[in-house]
Formats: C-alpha cells, sequence, structure tokens
C-alpha cells in the first residue's frame, strides 16, 4: 500500500481545473462556492479545522493545495488502499475531487457490484481484485465513466440549475477513456 499520491494526478486536476490554472472562482450558479484549485470553502475549513473565510480560499498556497488532495482525497477516504494501477485510479481521484471522495467511492462500488456506503473497506478492496480480475483496463474505465455520467445526469434531473454544467463535467469524466 503506498500513501502517496501519484504525482501526476496533480496535473491531472489541474489541467481538468480551469485550463491548468490554480485561481480562485466563486461563480454563483456552482452549488460549491468558492474554489481554488477545486478545494472549496467547506473543504478549506476542514483541513484548516476551523472556518475558512473567502480570503482563505483565494489565499490558499499551492502547497496547501498539494497537502489537501493527497490527505483528504487520497489516504483519508483509502482510495490509496484499492489495488488497482493508478491509470485506473486516476478517474476514481478526479471524481473525488468533483464530487467528494464518498461519492466517488459509491461510483466505483456500484460498478463493481457492492454495497454502496462510500466507504473503502474489506468488501471494497475484496471486490476491486476480483473486478480487476475480471475486466480489462478499457472496459473498466468505460464503466467507471459510466457511473459518473449517470451521477451528473441525476444531478440534473433533481436541480435543473445546473445543466449548464452537464456536458464539462460529462466531457471531464469521458477524458479519461482509451481508445
Amino acid at each position: 500500500m503506498n500513501n502517496k499520491i501519484p504525482s501526476y494526478f496533480f496535473s491531472i486536476i489541474m489541467k481538468n481545473e480551469d485550463n491548468n490554472k490554480f485561481v480562485y472562482v466563486d461563480n454563483p450558479g456552482d452549488l460549491g462556492g468558492p474554489t481554488k484549485g477545486g478545494i472549496t470553502q467547506k473543504t478549506l475549513s476542514r483541513f484548516l479545522g476551523k472556518p475558512a473565510s473567502v480570503d482563505d480560499v483565494k489565499n490558499m498556497t499551492y502547497q496547501q493545495w498539494c497537502d489537501i488532495m493527497e490527505d483528504m482525497f487520497w489516504i483519508e477516504p483509502k482510495l490509496n488502499q484499492i489495488p488497482w494501477p493508478s491509470v485506473l485510479m486516476a478517474p476514481i481521484f478526479d471524481a473525488g475531487v468533483m464530487s467528494g471522495p464518498n461519492r466517488a467511492i459509491k461510483m466505483l462500488q456500484s460498478m463493481i457490484g457492492v454495497y454502496p456506503d462510500g466507504m473503502v473497506g474489506p468488501n471494497t478492496l475484496i471486490a476491486c481484485s476480483k473486478y480487476l480480475l475480471e475486466h480489462d483496463t478499457k472496459d473498466i474505465l468505460e464503466s467507471y465513466c459510466d457511473e459518473r455520467c449517470k451521477y451528473y445526469d441525476d444531478i440534473v434531473a433533481t436541480n435543473e440549475s445546473q445543466r449548464k454544467w452537464i456536458s464539462g463535467w460529462k466531457n471531464r469524466a469521458h477524458g479519461f477513456l482509451i481508445a
């Protein structure tokens, strides 16, 4: 088990966050609220152990961002324990940054056929190992992309104001597919 996040995952996230820019964004239509590099004010508050202000989000350093990504999106949700190669973990990590690690894990669990509780435990790890033996990389990536897209469709079905984001969300999910 490797606790360190693969370093290229940082560039994957940055590629998906406003064209490689580590910038502050506060789009009134984005339900996540103020963000920088995909880190919300709520997530920064958890990381800091105190309420984060908008200025705290604006002034978040790249090192803080890296620490949050590794601690809160890789180690804390136990993605580092899943015995899959990086090429398969990258879209799960990305989904965690975009929708929260628990949601990313629930999508994975739905795909591999275990109860979707959003936590990586023994049943999830066993099912991941079995799934990896029974499916090739392309199939796994396509299945996980399908799970992500179903989730995004569900968001829009329950909140029509989010429709403006769906093509970007789906493009991001499809960006992990291989020919």
